[in-house]
């Protein structure tokens, strides 16, 4: 066997260098809509859980403040945020919130064009039974 010790492996260097760009361009873009798309769902299932956990507080007290923070406990705990003017009582005990969530991305949250992509917001109401 004949070893060429000129031999630099540009082959496996040009492959290396496509199966790169593949992961630049697809991978890593793939990756943040995943995890875009896995925050909206999110603040989702937060938004109709922060409404339960303030109508269940209202249920009790009837206390506007005390079911807000209890509404946002809540959506703390799962990594979301309730504005006081995204928070509502109906005379029916009914509670809506609207939740915001900042999402980490890779890359969209760094560009300005993809960054407002990043942040998911999801409206729900709740009624204590």
């Amino acid at each position: 066997m004949c070893v060429d010790r000129n031999d630099r492996g540009d082959v496996i260097v040009g492959w290396l260098t496509k199966i790169t760009a593949v992961i630049v361009l697809v991978a890593i873009p793939s990756f943040d809509a995943i995890a875009v798309g896995v925050a909206r769902v999110g603040a989702s299932d937060t938004a109709q859980n922060a409404a339960i956990a303030g109508a269940d507080t209202w249920r009790l007290n009837r206390d506007v403040q005390k079911a807000y923070e209890s509404a946002v406990a809540y959506a703390v705990d799962h990594g979301a945020t309730i504005a006081p003017a995204d928070f509502a009582v109906a005379t029916d005990g009914t509670v809506t919130v609207t939740v915001h969530r900042e999402v980490t991305t890779l890359v969209f949250h760094r560009i300005g064009a993809t960054r407002k992509w990043t942040h998911a917001v999801a409206t729900a109401s709740g009624k204590s039974v």
